[in-house]
């Protein structure tokens, strides 16, 4: 598990689609285990400076 704390989090939809998209290619089990679709990941990183990126090898 990777926790990530940022100073300028996605203030937009269309950004934080685009770093979900990264976030799924860094580690795809943050998604998939759970089932989480893309835009409901990309929506909760909106204005939220810390994520966590769950991969098992």
């Amino acid at each position: 598990m990777l926790e990530f704390e940022v100073s300028e989090p996605p203030q937009n939809m269309d950004s934080a689609l685009a770093l979900a998209r990264e976030h799924d290619l860094a580690a795809p089990c943050t998604l998939a285990l759970p089932g989480i679709p893309l835009r409901h990941h990309a929506l909760g990183l909106v204005g939220h400076n810390t994520w966590f990126l769950h991969e098992r090898p």
